[in-house]
């Protein structure tokens, strides 16, 4: 082999050599530059699968180069991710504490309205019931009204009756007294006896009649009358006993002059018991009159309730009006109160959601 040939094949190995070595010094200078651009798409890749730890940060041997550069801006963008997934956790949990508290309210104020349209409920049965109460009590108020006003129509009508039933007591008083002054004269008279006698008995019959027709018209009068109806049949028994004792002197005439003064003695009795009944009469009469006003009373007080049960009826229709439309009212708020919990249920759920996102972060 030549001189030359040597020379070039050293030439040849020595460039091999010096080739090989600055392969090896170039791939360690790339494998150096490659490392920190890999840590760089690791944690690239770590923020962008969710899972990246925010608090890591590149460091380089040179700041000023590219790779330097590139680490710079991503430490810089990591560093204002942290702070604002930092706040984003931050706002989470206060509007998961927020949501919280607020369906905690809603559920609450549900609460309060279903209870309050309970009561209002209740608060609408009773006034309508109340209505219904007021208006039985106006009803019956004009129904005792005008039962008031015929109660005064009979009382008046009774008084009427007694008046007449006074003055035939008070004519069968002085007819009694005539009958005794004709008893009184039968000594003198006695050849007038029958005549006397047929007036007596005619006396007694009417008398009997007139007692007959008061008795009627006390049971007509009801209670007010009761007492009358006593005089009246007093009366009547009086009547019976002038009718028996005419009988009894047209069988006994021989006997007229024995009895005569007895019979002066009965008719002067009978006069003041005649004069008696008057006094009773005009005391029924005052009763009646009394009673009469009474009734008027009554009748008045009746009308004043019944005016006074249609306004509170009136008053009592415009309440149940107003609770039922309160009533709506409750209804639509517990309604919205309804919708605000599940609003608020929702946003604790998008809050949970929120955390659970920022939770994939390692702050």
């Amino acid at each position: 082999m030549s001189e030359a040939t040597r020379l070039a094949w050293s030439m040849i190995g020595t460039g091999l050599v010096f080739l090989l070595v600055f392969a090896a010094v170039l791939f360690v200078v790339f494998r150096i530059q490659f490392r920190d651009l890999e840590k760089v798409a690791t944690a690239l890749q770590d923020i962008a699968e969710g899972e990246g730890d925010l608090t890591v940060r590149i460091t380089t041997k040179n700041q000023h180069d590219e790779i330097g550069q590139l680490a710079t801006g991503f430490n810089q963008f990591v560093l204002r991710l942290h702070q604002m997934i930092t706040r984003m956790s931050d706002i989470a949990n206060n509007l998961s504490a927020q949501s919280e508290e607020l369906r905690g309210a809603a559920d609450g104020n549900s609460h309060i309205i279903s209870v309050q349209q309970d009561e209002i409920t209740q608060v609408a049965t009773a006034v309508t019931e109340m209505s219904s109460a007021t208006a039985e009590i106006a009803s019956n108020a004009e129904l005792t009204a005008h039962t008031a006003q015929d109660s005064v129509t009979l009382t008046n009508s009774g008084q009427q009756q007694v008046i007449k039933s006074q003055s035939s007591i008070r004519n069968l008083a002085t007819e009694v007294a005539t009958a005794g002054q004709i008893i009184g004269e039968l000594n003198e008279h006695s050849q007038k006896i029958s005549g006397i006698l047929l007036t007596i008995s005619g006396i007694a019959e009417q008398t009997n009649l007139l007692a007959l027709n008061a008795a009627i018209e006390a049971a007509r009068a009801g209670d007010q009358g009761r007492g009358f109806a006593v005089v009246a049949d007093e009366v009547r028994v009086l009547s019976q006993r002038t009718h028996d004792s005419t009988q009894e002197i047209q069988t006994m005439i021989e006997a007229l002059q024995r009895t005569a003064s007895k019979a002066v003695d009965s008719m002067q009795g009978s006069h003041q018991m005649a004069e008696t009944s008057v006094m009773d009469a005009e005391t029924a009469s005052a009763s009646l009159e009394q009673i009469a006003n009474a009734i008027n009373r009554i009748s008045e007080m009746a009308s004043q309730i019944a005016t006074a049960a249609e306004e509170q009826t009136s008053v009592t229709s415009e309440i149940n009006r107003n609770t039922e439309a309160i009533r709506e009212v409750s209804e639509n708020l517990s309604s919205s109160a309804v919708t605000a919990a599940d609003k608020a249920q929702m946003l604790a759920d998008l809050a949970l959601s929120l955390q659970q996102e920022v939770g994939r972060f390692r702050l």
